[in-house]
């Protein structure tokens, strides 16, 4: 019998290619169900990770309807937190993974190998996943934190609660954003939190929900609860489970705001019950009040409590 030698050339290691360790991100759309959908996959190794999330989230709205937006978002938070705590932990991470919801799940951590961690990544978000294809992503999950945070800066209305606080309590104006006083807009990077007022008592981010711009204002807002968030956790790791009140406050149009239609109020009335859906989903509170000097006065009292 003639022995025959298989040339190892005939399967070359990929050129330059890179080995990790990578895991499925699981949701259960339906609390208690056994249903299990893969949204996104995280691959990692020592010099870096890779999260790729699904881009075909559009098709939820076939199965679950009105409760799709909850899953999209329960996605977004999912992203951030793993970007943040791949950023701290690294390979850590992706042997102990850290769920920010109870609706997530991980999958058992893999071995692969690819040109780059992101083509491992989407390479088997294509294999594993229904939701994800080769069409772009949609435009509410292409949306990076950076620009968000961008459009939340140019908001005035943190530097209008600043005046209306600094005008009965000039010792507060310290805990307010640096670049408000000085007019600057604030700039983030990738990881950063953006936090409007950081006091002794209150930490607190401002928003305006505007009847005619109600969807970019709810994405802005998501922002800017997920930065509370952040901001939260870390404090409670550092204190011991212990941290100041984290609040988003809104300014949201009274019912009797003869400027607004009663439709434009039911709008605004749904993306705010929405809102807090999503900030309970976090354990956050969600305020609303009509004017500046409501905002501001509730700033003033927390503080003297």
């Amino acid at each position: 019998m003639t022995n025959i030698q298989i040339s190892s050339d005939l399967f070359p290691s990929i050129p330059d290619g890179v080995e990790a360790q990578w895991l499925p991100i699981l949701l259960s759309p339906i609390s208690g169900s056994l249903e299990r959908l893969v949204v996104g996959v995280v691959a990692s190794n020592e010099a870096g990770f890779h999260i790729e999330i699904a881009n075909q989230l559009s098709r939820l709205d076939c199965f679950y309807g009105p409760q799709a937006e909850v899953l999209r978002f329960a996605i977004e938070v999912t992203q951030k937190h793993l970007e943040e705590d791949f950023s701290r932990r690294g390979m850590e991470a992706i042997i102990q993974p850290s769920a920010p919801l109870a609706s997530i799940e991980f999958g058992q951590p893999r071995g692969g190998e690819g040109e780059s961690l992101r083509e491992i990544a989407q390479s088997w978000m294509a294999s594993i996943s229904s939701l994800y294809g080769d069409q772009p992503k949609e435009v509410d999950l292409d949306i990076s934190p950076e620009s968000e945070r961008r459009k939340s800066a140019a908001d005035r209305l943190p530097a209008l609660v600043m005046s209306h606080v600094m005008m009965r309590n000039l010792n507060l104006t310290k805990n307010f954003r640096e670049d408000l006083a000085s007019g600057k807009t604030a700039r983030g990077r990738g990881a950063d939190v953006l936090i409007d007022y950081s006091g002794d008592f209150l930490v607190a981010n401002f928003s305006t929900l505007q009847a005619g711009k109600i969807s970019p204002a709810v994405r802005s807002i998501k922002t800017r609860l997920w930065d509370l968030k952040v901001d939260r956790d870390r404090e409670l790791e550092v204190n011991d489970g212990d941290c100041r009140n984290h609040e988003l406050i809104i300014q949201l149009p009274s019912k009797n705001d003869p400027q607004i239609s009663e439709r434009q109020h039911g709008n605004l009335a749904s993306a705010y019950a929405e809102l807090e859906d999503q900030a309970d989903e976090v354990s956050l509170r969600l305020r609303s009040f009509p004017s500046v000097e409501m905002i501001g006065d509730h700033v003033l009292r927390a503080e003297a409590a």
